[in-house]
Protein backbone atom coordinates (compact mmCIF):
# COMPACT_ATOMS: atom_id res chain seq x y z
CA UNK A 1 0.00 0.00 0.00
CA UNK A 2 1.16 3.83 -0.62
CA UNK A 3 3.71 4.98 2.10
CA UNK A 4 2.82 7.78 3.73
CA UNK A 5 5.68 10.66 4.76
CA UNK A 6 4.82 13.99 6.19
CA UNK A 7 1.40 15.32 4.40
CA UNK A 8 2.55 13.58 1.24
CA UNK A 9 1.67 9.58 0.11
CA UNK A 10 4.17 7.93 -2.50
CA UNK A 11 2.60 5.18 -4.84
CA UNK A 12 5.23 3.71 -7.09
CA UNK A 13 3.55 0.97 -9.23
CA UNK A 14 0.26 1.78 -11.59
CA UNK A 15 -1.84 -0.13 -9.36
CA UNK A 16 -1.09 2.09 -6.29
CA UNK A 17 -1.01 5.40 -8.29
CA UNK A 18 -4.44 4.12 -9.53
CA UNK A 19 -5.76 3.54 -6.04
CA UNK A 20 -4.25 6.91 -4.57
CA UNK A 21 -6.27 8.49 -7.31
CA UNK A 22 -9.97 6.97 -6.97
CA UNK A 23 -9.09 7.12 -2.81
CA UNK A 24 -8.59 11.50 -3.44
CA UNK A 25 -10.96 11.74 -5.48
CA UNK A 26 -13.47 10.17 -3.24
CA UNK A 27 -11.98 12.28 -0.42
CA UNK A 28 -12.81 15.60 -2.35
CA UNK A 29 -8.98 16.32 -3.02
CA UNK A 30 -8.22 19.11 -6.00
CA UNK A 31 -5.89 17.09 -7.42
CA UNK A 32 -2.72 15.19 -7.28
CA UNK A 33 1.06 16.45 -8.37
CA UNK A 34 2.96 13.17 -9.73
CA UNK A 35 6.81 13.55 -9.50
CA UNK A 36 9.83 11.88 -10.60
CA UNK A 37 11.06 9.51 -7.97
CA UNK A 38 14.69 10.73 -8.16
CA UNK A 39 13.84 14.12 -9.08
CA UNK A 40 14.27 16.78 -6.46
CA UNK A 41 11.40 18.71 -4.90
CA UNK A 42 10.91 22.47 -6.54
CA UNK A 43 9.12 24.82 -5.49
CA UNK A 44 6.61 26.43 -7.93
CA UNK A 45 5.37 25.45 -11.35
CA UNK A 46 8.12 23.87 -14.36
CA UNK A 47 7.07 25.90 -17.29
CA UNK A 48 6.91 23.15 -20.12
CA UNK A 49 6.92 19.83 -18.73
CA UNK A 50 9.87 19.10 -15.88
CA UNK A 51 9.87 16.56 -13.63
CA UNK A 52 6.02 16.84 -11.83
CA UNK A 53 2.65 17.28 -13.48
CA UNK A 54 -0.41 18.28 -11.71
CA UNK A 55 -3.63 16.62 -11.97
CA UNK A 56 -6.63 18.71 -11.07
CA UNK A 57 -9.61 17.00 -10.49
CA UNK A 58 -11.88 19.31 -12.64
CA UNK A 59 -15.69 18.75 -12.94
CA UNK A 60 -17.59 20.52 -16.15
CA UNK A 61 -20.81 22.40 -16.34
CA UNK A 62 -22.82 23.95 -18.62
CA UNK A 63 -23.99 27.31 -18.21
CA UNK A 64 -25.34 30.41 -20.01
CA UNK A 65 -23.59 33.70 -20.91
CA UNK A 66 -25.49 36.52 -20.01
CA UNK A 67 -23.38 39.62 -21.22
CA UNK A 68 -19.60 40.62 -20.79
CA UNK A 69 -18.27 42.80 -18.26
CA UNK A 70 -14.96 43.74 -16.48
CA UNK A 71 -12.91 41.89 -19.65
CA UNK A 72 -15.24 38.57 -19.18
CA UNK A 73 -18.16 36.58 -19.67
CA UNK A 74 -20.88 36.68 -16.87
CA UNK A 75 -22.10 33.12 -16.65
CA UNK A 76 -25.33 31.73 -15.19
CA UNK A 77 -27.86 29.22 -14.82
CA UNK A 78 -31.42 28.52 -13.91
CA UNK A 79 -32.51 27.55 -10.08
CA UNK A 80 -36.04 27.44 -9.33
CA UNK A 81 -37.52 29.45 -12.05
CA UNK A 82 -35.09 32.27 -11.72
CA UNK A 83 -31.54 33.33 -13.41
CA UNK A 84 -28.58 32.63 -10.54
CA UNK A 85 -25.37 34.44 -11.50
CA UNK A 86 -22.34 31.94 -10.75
CA UNK A 87 -19.38 33.87 -12.02
CA UNK A 88 -16.88 35.18 -14.44
CA UNK A 89 -15.12 33.10 -17.67
CA UNK A 90 -12.48 34.26 -20.16
CA UNK A 91 -9.59 31.47 -19.89
CA UNK A 92 -10.28 29.33 -22.95
CA UNK A 93 -11.50 31.38 -25.17
CA UNK A 94 -9.69 32.19 -28.73
CA UNK A 95 -10.43 35.31 -30.70
CA UNK A 96 -12.82 33.55 -32.76
CA UNK A 97 -15.19 31.91 -30.14
CA UNK A 98 -15.29 35.60 -28.42
CA UNK A 99 -16.54 36.80 -31.73
CA UNK A 100 -19.18 34.51 -31.72
CA UNK A 101 -20.14 35.09 -28.24
CA UNK A 102 -19.95 38.75 -28.85
CA UNK A 103 -22.51 38.46 -31.79
CA UNK A 104 -25.04 36.25 -29.86
CA UNK A 105 -25.15 38.57 -26.93
CA UNK A 106 -25.38 41.46 -29.62
CA UNK A 107 -28.36 39.47 -31.18
CA UNK A 108 -29.81 39.77 -27.63
CA UNK A 109 -28.89 35.67 -27.08
CA UNK A 110 -28.05 33.53 -24.23
CA UNK A 111 -25.25 31.26 -25.34
CA UNK A 112 -25.02 27.90 -23.54
CA UNK A 113 -21.18 26.98 -23.21
CA UNK A 114 -19.47 24.21 -21.68
CA UNK A 115 -16.62 25.28 -18.71
CA UNK A 116 -14.10 23.22 -16.39
CA UNK A 117 -14.15 24.41 -12.72
CA UNK A 118 -12.71 23.05 -9.90
CA UNK A 119 -15.38 23.55 -7.69
CA UNK A 120 -18.42 25.75 -6.86
CA UNK A 121 -17.77 28.25 -3.45
CA UNK A 122 -20.34 28.41 -0.54
CA UNK A 123 -22.19 31.18 -2.62
CA UNK A 124 -22.69 29.24 -6.11
CA UNK A 125 -19.43 30.95 -7.91
CA UNK A 126 -17.38 28.52 -10.19
CA UNK A 127 -14.04 28.55 -9.40
CA UNK A 128 -10.87 28.35 -12.12
CA UNK A 129 -13.59 28.29 -14.60
CA UNK A 130 -12.25 27.69 -18.30
CA UNK A 131 -13.89 27.40 -21.58
CA UNK A 132 -14.53 24.20 -22.89
CA UNK A 133 -16.54 24.86 -25.87
CA UNK A 134 -20.19 26.11 -27.28
CA UNK A 135 -23.04 23.78 -26.52
CA UNK A 136 -26.06 24.37 -29.26
CA UNK A 137 -27.53 21.47 -28.41
CA UNK A 138 -28.92 22.70 -25.06
CA UNK A 139 -30.82 25.81 -24.10
CA UNK A 140 -30.19 28.27 -21.30
CA UNK A 141 -33.15 26.32 -19.27
CA UNK A 142 -31.36 23.24 -19.22
CA UNK A 143 -28.95 24.96 -17.25
CA UNK A 144 -29.76 23.82 -13.72
CA UNK A 145 -27.56 25.46 -10.88
CA UNK A 146 -27.81 21.74 -9.42
CA UNK A 147 -25.12 20.59 -11.62
CA UNK A 148 -22.56 22.12 -9.82
CA UNK A 149 -20.38 20.61 -7.45
CA UNK A 150 -19.92 22.64 -4.74
CA UNK A 151 -16.89 23.32 -3.06
CA UNK A 152 -17.55 24.15 0.50
CA UNK A 153 -19.70 20.46 0.78
CA UNK A 154 -15.85 19.24 -0.44
CA UNK A 155 -14.55 21.32 1.80
CA UNK A 156 -16.49 20.73 4.87
CA UNK A 157 -15.29 16.54 4.07
CA UNK A 158 -12.07 17.05 3.88
CA UNK A 159 -11.78 19.22 7.22
CA UNK A 160 -14.08 16.31 8.78
CA UNK A 161 -11.57 13.82 7.32
CA UNK A 162 -8.76 15.36 8.94
CA UNK A 163 -10.68 16.13 12.49
CA UNK A 164 -11.76 12.21 12.37
CA UNK A 165 -7.94 11.45 11.67
CA UNK A 166 -6.94 13.86 14.09
CA UNK A 167 -9.48 12.47 16.78
CA UNK A 168 -8.57 9.22 16.16
CA UNK A 169 -4.37 9.62 16.41
CA UNK A 170 -5.07 11.54 19.65
CA UNK A 171 -7.90 8.66 20.97
CA UNK A 172 -5.22 6.06 20.45
CA UNK A 173 -2.69 7.99 21.83
CA UNK A 174 -4.58 8.54 25.20
CA UNK A 175 -5.15 4.22 25.04
CA UNK A 176 -1.43 4.27 24.82
CA UNK A 177 -1.48 6.64 27.86
CA UNK A 178 -3.60 5.32 30.13
CA UNK A 179 -2.47 1.45 29.16
CA UNK A 180 1.26 2.81 30.58
CA UNK A 181 -0.29 4.20 33.59
CA UNK A 182 -2.22 0.82 34.46
CA UNK A 183 0.75 -1.13 33.49
CA UNK A 184 3.04 1.11 36.03
CA UNK A 185 0.54 0.96 38.73
CA UNK A 186 0.79 -2.73 38.35
CA UNK A 187 -3.04 -2.80 37.63
CA UNK A 188 -5.15 -5.48 36.22
CA UNK A 189 -6.68 -4.20 33.03
CA UNK A 190 -10.28 -5.34 32.53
Amino acid sequence: SPRVERDSVSATTSAQKRELVSRLRSECAEGVVFKKSAAPYVAGRPNSGGNQLKLKFTKTADVFITEFNDKAYQMAVMHEGAVRLVGKVYTGTTTEERRRLDALLAAGETPVIEVRYLYATESDICYQPVYVRMRNDKTDGECLLSQLVSGFLLIFKARYLVHQAKTDIAHARSIRTMSTIVKDLALPIC
